[in-house]
C-alpha cells in the first residue's frame, strides 16, 4: 500500500518532467522485461526499502526457479536513511533465509552502494560498515550465494507495475 501510494505520488508530481515522458518510451519498447528466476534448485531473494520522511520500511520476497513465492515479509525499520534501510533489509532477509535452511541463493537488489560494498567494489561508508560485515558473515552460511544489482530497466518495470 505504501509503495503504491508513493509510486502514484511520484508519478503525479513528476508526470510533466522529461524523465517521466521518457518512461513512456521504455514502456513501448519491443523487448519484454520480466522477473527472471534462478536455475533449480536455487532460490531468488528480492529486497527493497521505502523511506518516507525519515521513517523506513523494508520488504522481501523469496521465490523458487518457477517464480512461485516461498515467503515474503515486511518490517518497520524506524528512523533510517535509504542506504541503511537497504542494508538492513538485506541483512534481515539473509537471517530469515538462514533460519529456514535455504542453501543456494541469488540475491537481487537495487542499491548499488549496498551490493558493491558487499562485493568490495567500493569503499563501504562508515555508517554501513557493521551491517555490511554482518551480511558478509551471513553469506558464509549458505552453500552458494550470488549478489546482483537490479538493472535500471527492471526497476522501471517494477515502477510500471506499481502505477498500473
Amino acid at each position: 500500500m505504501v509503495a503504491t501510494t508513493f509510486g502514484s505520488e511520484y508519478y503525479n508530481t513528476n508526470k510533466s518532467s522529461r524523465s517521466i515522458r521518457n518512461f513512456d518510451v521504455v514502456h513501448r519498447c519491443s523487448h519484454i522485461i520480466k522477473w527472471k528466476g534462478p536455475c533449480a534448485p536455487w532460490l531468488k531473494i528480492n529486497f527493497d526499502d521505502s523511506v518516507v520522511g525519515s521513517q523506513a520500511a523494508a520488504g522481501f520476497v523469496i521465490k523458487d526457479h518457477n517464480g512461485s513465492s516461498i515467503v515474503a515479509g515486511t518490517c518497520n525499520l524506524g528512523e533510517n536513511t535509504i542506504s541503511v534501510a537497504e542494508a538492513l533489509a538485506l541483512r534481515d532477509t539473509l537471517k530469515f533465509a538462514k533460519v529456514k535452511g535455504f542453501k543456494d541463493i541469488c540475491v537481487e537488489g537495487d542499491s548499488k552502494l549496498v551490493i558493491n560494498s558487499i562485493l568490495n567494489k567500493c569503499r563501504t561508508p562508515r555508517l554501513l560498515k557493521t551491517i555490511i560485515e554482518n551480511i558478509r558473515l551471513l553469506a558464509r552460511s549458505f552453500s552458494f550465494i550470488f549478489f546482483r544489482l537490479m538493472s535500471f530497466a527492471r526497476q522501471i518495470f517494477l515502477l510500471m507495475l506499481l502505477l498500473a
